[in-house]
Parts: C-alpha cells; structure tokens; sequence
C-alpha cells in the first residue's frame, strides 16, 4: 500500500519480488515474544516489627524477611509473566530474573545500609504456531 508513493518520493523504481507474502510469514514465525516487568521492594521503617515491601504491578505484599520475599515473589511472578506470554501467543517461554541489590555505605564502614531490591523479570517466547 505504501509501495508506490515511496517510491515516487524516492524517485526510484519499485521491485517486489515473487512470493514476497511468505517473507513476511517466515519473519513472523522467526520472530519472538517479549514481556517484561519489575518489581521494587525496600524495609519499612516499623518499630513493632521487621517488614519487606514488595511493591507489584497490582499491589504489594509485606515479608518479615527479605530472602523469602524474593523466593515467593520470583516463583509466583514468573509464573504470571510466563502466562501473559503465552496468552500473547508466546510458546517455549523462557523466564529470566535480574536481582539488584542496592545498599548505601554506612559511617562506621563496618555494616552497609539497605535500601532497596530490584527484580526484573523477562519472558521470552517463540510465537506459538496456530492451529485452523
């Protein structure tokens, strides 16, 4: 549809070659599905109890430590992005999980400060093949 004014703008001629419809499906096959998404969590300053908050796409969840929070969170969050994944027509999803750490340096040099936790997390899938 847009062939014939580029080139007119170009001032060139215009090849499209035979079968130039199953290029097209061949990248569509090779191609991939992507879903990404992060979650943040950081200490809560409470005086009655130690508390990790895992700030999420559709809320948060406390954790009174911060390594079962992380272990929780992954599991289940993975899950969700590999779903996400498939339902935009993802097979073969693979997850993959970042974590940073970040930590402020504290003035007696001996025990770094927490400040927060970074998850990120990527699905990566094939487009599925559909069945007619």
């Amino acid at each position: 549809a847009y062939v014939p004014q580029t080139v007119q703008l170009l001032h060139t001629e215009g090849v499209i070659p035979p079968y130039a419809e199953v290029a097209n499906a061949v990248g569509a096959v090779v191609g991939g599905v992507i879903q990404r998404s992060r979650v943040l969590a950081h200490h809560l300053e409470d005086p009655d109890r130690s508390v990790f908050r895992f700030y999420l796409p559709d809320g948060y969840q406390d954790f009174a430590d911060l390594e079962e929070g992380v272990r929780i969170v992954t599991d289940s969050f993975s899950k969700r992005l590999e779903s996400l994944a498939q339902d935009a027509g993802g097979a073969q999803v693979e997850i993959h999980v970042q974590r940073q750490d970040a930590y402020a340096s504290s003035t007696d040099q001996v025990n770094d400060l927490y400040l927060k936790t970074e998850l990120c997390f990527t699905a990566i899938g094939r487009p599925g093949v559909m069945k007619l």
